[in-house]
C-alpha cells in the first residue's frame, strides 16, 4: 500500500493544473476539448473529495467545489451544453473511484 497515498498526492497537483489550464486557455480551436477537459478534472476532484472523506476528512472540497464553479461559468461563457459536461464529469468521477477502489483492493 506504500507507493499509493505518494501517487495521489503527484495525481491531485497534475488534475488540478490540467483543470486550470483548460479553464484558463483562450485557444478557439480547442473549445470542446478544453470544455471536456475541465469537467474531467472535475470529476476526479470530486472523486478524491467524496473518497478522501472516508480517510482524512473534506480536505479536497474546496479544490472540488470551485473547481465546478468554474467549470459552470465557463461552460456559461462559451455556450457550450452544461447537462453534457455533467455528465462527462460524473463518468471521470466514477471511473477515477472505481480505478482508486481497485488499486486499493489489489494492494
Amino acid at each position: 500500500m506504500w507507493p499509493l497515498p505518494g501517487l495521489y498526492l503527484l495525481e491531485m497537483p497534475a488534475v488540478s493544473i490540467l483543470g486550470l489550464w483548460s479553464i484558463g486557455s483562450n485557444e478557439t480551436r480547442l473549445s470542446r476539448l478544453r470544455g471536456f477537459l475541465t469537467w474531467v478534472a472535475v470529476g476526479i476532484l470530486f472523486a478524491f473529495m467524496i473518497l478522501g472523506a472516508l480517510s482524512v476528512g473534506f480536505l479536497f472540497a474546496p479544490v472540488a467545489i470551485l473547481f465546478a464553479i468554474a467549470a459552470i461559468l465557463s461552460d456559461r461563457r462559451q455556450g457550450h451544453n452544461l447537462v453534457a459536461h455533467l455528465g462527462i464529469g460524473l463518468v471521470a468521477a466514477v471511473a477515477q473511484g472505481s480505478l482508486m477502489l481497485v488499486v486499493i483492493r489489489l494492494l
